[in-house]
């Protein structure tokens, strides 16, 4: 073995330097010297011959027995005690560098006992050795102390535990304290930071979770403490030897301060529980109710928690509140303690009877030998010690270098090294926490964080940051409380330093760096009903220290409030960031490939799987989540903001408030609730909630009152502070009345509680309360000036005590007093914040000190009360979240930017606002905010001034630069907002415009034009000079690169999403739409321009995203077409037609109308512009297209058939002749792409030109090419004919497809024959009736019906509608041009289709009917135009048609054409004749009439109005006679009818007939026979007319009976019987009449009967032709008047005479 490796050589040479060194006085040290070489002597000569020695000693020499091992130790360890005790430096040195061998050694061990007292550990002898050496003023000394006892902490072997590791720390502690050696002082402090290590780290190893379970029993741990402690009275000698109260020494005062905080933990904790003892009595209280349910719930959560280790993970979706394990290695440790680690969580209990709270005495006996045990108590008094000590307070004149600061510093720095250092066992230790940290960091943190020294609230502020890292699970209330009590205090008061406000400022800025910090804040706080809005009043103060409210003088700022501004600044777009950190995964997925945008974006396959992944591991989580976790913290978000509006509307009227409470669930509607939430809720106005406890609302207000005094216990206490507490909670109101009312429940309350004290009944306390109340107002009122004295007052209420005896005068003079020491406040808590700045700053030291102290003890209250509180950290993953984070700030937020970025010119200010926009557009975009987005991007806009009278600054320029960028990120986002960024692009193109001189800018207001409208003539001519100022700022500011960005915006437009591209096109046309309004001619077409590039770039896209986009497009470019500038309209159009011939390069399937709705603006702007020009060049775009890509185009032919169909009508020339020959060419040489589906449209188009009236060659061809098209049609080239039943035989039916096709063609020729010209209409109506004839047979019999009824009779509507509308009054051309002709060819028509449309017979009936009745007229008055020509035709075109078709009529068709011409002859007779008075006047002709007739005749007035009349009445009597002359066509027509006919008549249409003509004649005889009427008409010229009727009438007439008597038919004797009625009758009467008038009468009767000769001779002829039988039986009728027309002069009648009576004589046989 190598000695000198060998530690009995090293340790024995340290003996014999102390021997030498030792003088003769240390008689006992050189003994006892002597003694432990000889040991040590012994044990090298065993080692060196033993052959066994390797066995029994180590590789370094130590004894491996334990017994012989802790032998030599106590040998050695007496020498050394008896050397340190000799007070020599060099003797101390050596003998501390011996323990220090010894233990490096292993010499020492933890389980070795004292030889001097077995009782006791040689560990603790040894640590006691070296802490008393603390004594000696000697820095190698202490240095050598400070290794020792490092080495014996550090030691795996020493186990050095409770008291003795205390007074070890404790020793290094005053080392630092005390030692002016630097160097001594630098290893005292490393040597405490490495014992805190080692013991906490020891913790995390070694210590059983089953002792971490149990809470802490103090009281134990100081019982054990004292079992292995010297006795009190001992340790109280120790301590008066070591420690002289009356020394002065650094090394003294040391001492008594860490002495004072070591050993007076029993009087600190009676001290705290004088100050808390009604919130501890309270707390028992609840815990003794909420024992059962803490019980229950506690088992069910640990359960819940053991079943497997807890997971951290970071997915959305998720709510823990179970801290991250970073620690593999301790990983299994704590999925074993996991039940304890669950910050709400409480430990299992192991004895029932313990309340769960302590460990049982024996329980802890039992863990002595368990070295975790051990461990933990030390961890937990080094810990409170270190809590103590950073408690203590400082002397008023302490500095920096007093021994009190250095000690509060080097604590609070030793706490924030063990909270950075600790490990997941310590972090997760629920009962740790609860007692350590609760009970005493934090109440350090309280005390420390409001301190006025740097170092101080520096270092608290760094624990408190420590807190938040690993704790905040399980002191969430007290974090709460610290942030809002603590930190937005300083920064609010107005009496905290800056450099208070700079360091707080600093861990803000920290924690908002940290997006899950942030988001747990408000989540925890801002969205608890329990809580105060931590986040949101965070933010608040950070805007208002960047506006600077926290300064008086704004304009004078110094450098340390700039610099407090820019970090407050920095906090906020730190907090920006976060929420955008927080919410990128969103943005990730969001932006996976849209399948409308074009597709040029590859990789995200990858992403979305993994997505998915993720999605499903969240809802694994989430799964795992405790119960009774409620994630939906937007409910309680809501709910909370309803409860701060409640609250205001409370403040401003207590009636509506509470109103509002309960309609929205915040209270129910009872006394109870009402009650407990006036008590518990914070923020309510305490003068309202007094108000409302005060008012007169029988019986509900009292009981309110009742249930309201019933939360106070008031149980023991005096009845002033019962008063005082009562009145604290709320403000008392002022009306006598409701104090009354108030007080008077007090009174009851107070009594029923307190009966024991002494009070006679509820009203004496009643009147002692008001008395209280009273006195509290006269002794703190300062409008009183003489104050009662207190011998009064008692005086006064001794004897109130009605039913008992007086009120003690001690007693009353106690309430005096208290009263007097303090008025009856309302306790909420509230102190000014505001200051005035410009005071002294001893003053605002003072103010802040006595606001922190009310501070602190609020602060401490309040925790107090929520430690009672289960509480739970709840851990945000919801990226949600974000939402109504930035909703809460957005405000203050865009307050602060802008405020800034206004009046700062600092480039890191504006960098950092800026950067703050960017922040706070990029969450509003993400989440869609609409209004938020605006807001900022508004006023980023702003701050560009590009559209603002002002010059610009460096700062603008780089707003500009912000928002092209912005415009760049956040593309898929902007939506509206995009129209302020495209308008500041417009902008900057006009100054770049202004700065190369393309544009000059006004001189002086009048020469501004006039049409500018949204800046006044007189702003412009002020801008004009910022114009040009600020283009040569953007000329010097922004590179090419800004002008590659802008570029980039519009070709990076194919990446915008199908949403996003709508909004940007939208939002672009809008830009062009104002600068086409009032821009400059070179800068009206800037956003024009880019709109085409727009859509050149994205015409890619599908066709569906493709069509939205141009239908906002379409509609721009068609306004920008029908502008009256020319420039911008043919801009507009050459654009349109560039993009036309891009996008029909592509084919277009079928059934879509993209082209037609690509092509619409042309034929809009074709049909709205004015200029001809402008159409002009629209039929050329179309004509190129129709040229260039007619194999493409297949929808678009609608658009374009419509534009040339417009161009129709159009009066140039050039434009009409150019557009029909471009459908011209369309049919000839395309027909077949516009056969099926745009065959109507090009037929619409070609009718168009037909109906053209300038240009007639142009409407000849368009007929020509219409019958061109119906050629097509009929051939099948347009559509497949349909087979009959045996498929041979083609036809069009009348399905919809034949119709649709075959009207356009046949409606379209039909309303062309109505054209002014007459070679048009004639070739219409000759090419309408040629198509129908040739192509006739291929319509079936439904399209015949409908073609009838639908184009042929609407041709002669006019006709048909005449005699009602009157609407046949122009000039008669038609009618013997083209009416009369198309009638005739008409009836051909239906003449050759008898066949397939007999059916249409009364429509053909009707029609004609129609034309003969146009002479009609209702009076002799009325003014018709000259229609006999058309009437007769009318006449003419019947008997043509029943001629042609007789023979093919059926007995249907001759009873409808009997009845029909029966009907027309009646209603044609001209009975108006009849109407002319005999002996009166004719009335005076109507105003219609009168005007109807100058408008023929001449001027009105030239006219009289007796000549007016007559003309009207000789224009009646024309129309008359028109009648006249049809009735005698019409009756010509039934005799050729009848006669032609005969043998296809039955007796019912002959009948019929007959009637018609017998009508006929009796009207005739009525006239004729009328006198008087006779010579009224005889000077009109009707007379001979009327006879020439009645002469007609009567021999077809009689032709017809004389024919029916002679008939032998099968009905022969019907018809014989219905003539034989008739005719004899007639003919006698006929003839008798003749031979009265013709003999007797006057001449003028005579000339009148001496016309109807002819009619005698019929008759007669008719006689003589009847059969044997039948001239035999009516001869003696008829024999005297043949006999008397013997003697008529007329030749005629006597040879019929003569032949007639040589029938007789042959019959009677008379010769």
């Amino acid at each position: 073995m190598n000695n000198d490796n060998n530690s009995l050589v090293r340790l024995n040479q340290c003996l014999i330097k102390i021997q030498k060194d030792s003088s003769r006085k240390h008689v006992a040290l050189r003994k006892a010297l002597q003694d432990a070489l000889d040991h040590l002597k012994a044990l090298q000569t065993y080692q060196t011959e033993d052959k066994n020695a390797a066995n029994r000693f180590s590789s370094q020499g130590v004894p491996k027995d334990p017994v012989e091992l802790d032998r030599v130790a106590n040998k050695i360890v007496i020498s050394l005690r008896l050397a340190c005790e000799t007070k020599t430096s060099k003797l101390m040195s050596t003998a501390l560098d011996c323990m220090h061998k010894m233990i490096d050694y292993g010499f020492l061990r933890g389980a070795a006992s004292d030889e001097e007292a077995p009782e006791k550990k040689l560990m603790a002898k040894v640590i006691g050795i070296i802490s008393g050496c603390f004594d000696f003023p000697d820095d190698a000394v202490q240095l050598q102390i400070i290794k020792a006892l490092l080495s014996a902490v550090v030691s795996p072997t020493c186990d050095v535990h409770e008291t003795s590791l205390l007074n070890a720390i404790r020793t290094c502690y005053n080392i630092f304290l005390v030692s002016r050696n630097t160097v001594n002082q630098n290893t005292a402090k490393g040597t405490l930071t490495q014992m805190l290590h080692t013991i906490y780290q020891r913790m995390e190893l070694k210590m059983s979770p089953d002792i971490v379970i149990g809470a802490i029993d103090e009281s134990a741990i100081e019982e054990q403490l004292a079992d292995r402690t010297p006795t009190p009275s001992k340790k109280k000698d120790l301590a008066r030897q070591s420690i002289d109260p009356t020394d002065s020494s650094p090394a003294a005062m040391a001492k008594r301060l860490v002495a004072e905080i070591a050993t007076s933990d029993k009087a600190d904790e009676d001290r705290e529980k004088r100050e808390a003892e009604e919130a501890e009595r309270m707390q028992q209280e609840e815990q003794v109710e909420g024992d059962d349910h803490n019980s229950s719930e506690s088992s069910e959560i640990q359960g819940d928690a053991a079943d497997e280790p807890i997971k951290a993970t970071d997915l959305e979706g998720s709510i823990e509140v179970i801290e991250d394990i970073q620690s593999e290695a301790s990983s299994k440790l704590i999925a074993s303690a996991a039940a304890s680690v669950a910050e709400d969580a409480p430990a299992p209990q192991p004895d029932p009877s313990v309340n769960g709270d302590v460990l049982d005495k024996q329980e802890a006996k039992k863990s002595d030998s368990s070295e975790g045990y051990y461990v933990f108590n030390d961890c937990y008094l080094i810990f409170r010690a270190l809590c103590k000590l950073s408690m203590k307070d400082l002397p008023k004149d302490a500095t920096n270098e007093s021994i009190d600061m250095k000690s509060k510093v080097l604590s609070l720095e030793l706490l924030l090294t063990i909270l950075e250092s600790s490990g997941p066992v310590f972090r997760s230790c629920d009962k740790f926490i609860n007692t350590a940290i609760k009970k005493y960091l934090i109440i350090s943190l309280l005390t420390n964080g409001v301190s006025s020294n740097s170092k101080v609230f520096k270092l608290s502020l760094s624990i408190f940051l420590a807190l938040i890292s690993y704790f905040k699970d399980y002191v969430k209330n007290e974090i709460g409380v610290f942030y809002s009590k603590i930190f937005l205090f300083i920064l609010e008061s107005s009496n905290s330093t800056l450099a208070q406000k700079w360091m707080v400022l600093q861990v803000l800025y920290q924690i908002c760096k940290n997006p899950q910090a942030l988001v747990d804040i408000f989540v925890n706080y801002d969205c608890s009903l329990d809580s105060k809005d931590i986040y949101g009043g965070m933010v608040d103060c950070l805007s208002k220290i960047t506006r600077g409210s926290h300064v008086m003088d704004k304009g004078n700022w110094t450098p340390q409030e700039e610099k407090l501004k820019i970090l407050a600044l920095e906090c906020l777009v730190t907090i920006m960031k976060s929420l955008v950190d927080w919410s990128k995964e969103l943005r990730i997925e969001k932006a996976v490939v849209d399948p409308f945008t074009l597709p040029n974006k590859s990789g995200q396959n990858g992403q979305n799987e993994d997505k998915k992944e993720k999605d499903e591991e969240v809802e694994d989580e989430y799964e795992d989540v405790r119960p009774g976790l409620d994630p939906n913290f937007a409910k309680v978000k809501e709910r909370k903001e309803k409860l701060q509006v409640g609250i205001h509307k409370f403040k401003m009227s207590f009636k509506k408030g509470m109103r509002y409470f309960i309609d929205n669930d915040l209270v129910q509607d009872d006394p109870s609730s009402i009650a407990k939430f006036l008590k518990e809720t914070e923020g309510l106005d305490r003068v309202a909630v007094g108000e409302y406890l005060g008012q007169k609302n029988p019986p509900f207000a009292d009981s309110v009152r009742r249930c309201y005094l019933e939360t106070f216990d008031v149980k023991g206490l005096e009845i002033d502070l019962a008063i005082r507490r009562f009145l604290g909670a709320f403000r008392i109101p002022g009306e006598a009345q409701q104090i009354d009312r108030i007080m008077e429940r007090f009174a009851d309350h107070y009594f029923s509680q307190n009966i024991e004290v002494g009070f006679g009944n509820a009203d004496a306390v009643y009147i002692l309360s008001f008395a209280i109340i009273m006195l509290a107002t006269d002794l703190h009122s300062v409008a009183i000036k003489t104050k009662i004295a207190k011998a009064e007052w008692v005086k006064q209420q001794k004897s109130l005590n009605e039913g008992l005896k007086d009120f003690d005068e001690n007693y009353l003079a106690g309430i005096y007093d208290r009263i007097g020491s303090a008025p009856l406040a309302l306790d909420d808590g509230s102190f000014d914040a505001s200051g005035d700045l410009s005071t002294d700053p001893k003053q605002r030291k003072n103010r802040f000190t006595k606001e922190m102290e009310r501070t602190i003890t609020k602060s401490k209250q309040m925790i107090k009360e929520k430690q009672r509180d289960k509480v739970i950290y709840y851990r945000a993953k919801q990226i949600e979240h974000v939402r109504p984070m930035f909703e809460v700030v957005w405000p203050p937020m865009i307050a602060a930017f802008s405020v800034l970025l206004e009046e700062m010119d600092t480039p890191e200010v504006i960098a950092l606002c800026l950067e703050g926009f960017k922040y706070a557009i990029r969450v509003s975009c993400t989440f869609h905010l609409e209004v938020e987005r605006n807001a900022f991007i508004t006023a980023l806009a702003k701050f560009t001034v590009l559209n603002n009278l002002r010059e610009m600054k460096p700062k603008n320029v780089e707003c500009i630069k912000a928002l092209i960028d912005i415009a760049r990120t956040e593309a898929n986002y902007l939506q509206d907002s995009w129209l302020q960024i495209l308008s500041c692009v417009s902008h900057l193109e006009q100054l770049h415009i202004v700065g190369s001189g393309k544009i000059q800018m006004q001189t002086s207001p009048e020469e501004i034009p006039k049409h500018t409208h949204k800046r006044t003539s007189s702003s412009l001519f002020l801008g004009g000079h910022f114009e040009q100022a600020n283009a040569t700022m953007v000329a010097d500011q922004l590179d090419s690169s800004i002008q590659t960005s802008i570029d980039r915006i519009f070709t990076s437009s194919t990446q915008l999403n199908s949403n996003e591209i709508e909004h940007f096109v939208k939002c672009l046309c809008r830009i062009s739409r104002e600068e086409i309004e009032s821009g400059s001619a070179e800068h009206k077409m800037f956003s024009l321009q880019k709109l085409v590039e727009l859509a050149h770039f994205n015409m890619d896209r599908i066709r569906l995203v493709w069509t939205r986009i141009w239908g906002v497009l379409a509609d721009h470019f068609t306004k920008v077409g029908c502008d009256q500038n020319s420039r911008l309209a043919m801009y507009a159009i050459d654009s349109l037609r560039q993009l036309a011939m891009k996008f029909l390069e592509k084919n277009e399937l079928s059934n879509y109308q993209f082209q037609k709705e690509f092509l619409k603006p042309f034929e809009v702007i074709m049909a709205s512009n004015s200029l001809v020009k402008i159409r002009q060049l629209v039929i050329e775009c179309l004509a190129n297209m129709v040229k260039s890509r007619a194999h493409n185009i297949k929808s678009g032919w609608k658009s374009i058939f419509v534009a040339f169909t417009v161009a129709a009508s159009d009066h140039d020339e050039s434009i009409v002749h150019l557009a029909f020959h471009t459908a011209e060419q369309v049919i000839q040489g395309h027909f077949n792409l516009i056969a099926d589906p745009f065959f109507n449209d090009c037929v619409n188009c070609l009718v168009a030109y037909g109906n053209n009236h300038l240009f007639i060659d142009t409407s000849l061809k368009a007929i020509k090419a219409v019958v061109q098209c119906a050629d097509h049609l009929a051939q099948g080239r347009v559509v497949e004919l349909q087979s009959d039943e045996n498929g041979k035989q083609g036809f069009y039916s009348d399905n919809k497809q034949h119709l649709a096709l075959w009207f356009p063609i046949l409606t379209g020729l039909s309303g062309i024959v109505s054209h002014s010209h007459i070679d048009v209409r004639t070739a219409a109506m000759k090419a309408l009736f040629n198509i129908l004839n040739l192509y006739g047979d291929l319509l079936n019999d439904k399209f015949w019906e409908l073609l009838f009824r639908g184009v042929l009779l609407p041709m002669f509507d006019n006709v048909q509608y005449a005699s009602k509308s009157e609407i046949l009054q122009e000039d008669n051309e038609w009618l013997t041009t083209t009416c009369l002709p198309a009638l005739n060819t008409l009836v051909d028509l239906f003449s050759n289709y008898f066949g397939k449309i007999n059916f249409l017979l009364n429509d053909m009936l009707s029609l004609l009917s129609s034309c003969i009745l146009q002479g009609k007229s209702n009076s002799i008055h009325s003014e018709m135009s000259d229609n006999e020509s058309l009437a007769r035709y009318g006449s003419t075109c019947l008997l043509l048609m029943v001629m042609t078709n007789g023979l093919k009529f059926t007995t249907e068709h001759w009873t409808i054409i009997s009845t029909r011409l029966s009907g027309i002859l009646k209603l044609n007779l001209p009975r108006d004749v009849l109407e002319v008075p005999s002996e009166t006047p004719l009335p005076v002709p109507t105003e219609r009439a009168l005007l109807r007739s100058s408008s023929q005749t001449g001027s009105f007035s030239e006219i009289s109005i007796e000549d007016r009349r007559n003309r009207m009445i000789k224009n009646g009597y024309r129309a008359t006679k028109g009648k006249i002359t049809v009735q005698l066509s019409l009756v010509e027509t039934v005799n050729e009818v009848v006669f032609t006919h005969y043998s296809n008549l039955e007796t019912s249409h002959l009948e019929t007939l007959l009637d018609a003509l017998k009508d006929s004649l009796s009207f005739s005889y009525t006239v004729t026979r009328n006198t008087t009427l006779h010579s009224k008409l005889q000077k009109t010229g009707l007379t001979e007319l009327l006879q020439r009727l009645e002469t007609q009438v009567m021999s077809s007439y009689l032709r017809i009976l004389f024919r029916m008597y002679s008939e032998t038919v099968d009905d022969a004797d019907l018809r014989r019987q219905i003539s034989e009625s008739r005719v004899i009758p007639l003919c006698h009467d006929f003839l008798v009449e003749y031979l009265k008038v013709g003999i007797d009468g006057p001449d003028s009767a005579t000339k009148r009967i001496m016309g109807y000769t002819p009619i005698i001779v019929q008759i007669l002829r008719g006689l003589n032709d009847l059969y044997d039988d039948q001239f035999l039986s009516h001869l003696p009728k008829f024999y005297n008047l043949l006999c008397d027309l013997m003697l008529s002069h007329h030749k005629d009648i006597r040879e019929v005479l003569r032949e007639i009576l040589s029938r007789i004589g042959k019959m009677k046989q008379i010769s």
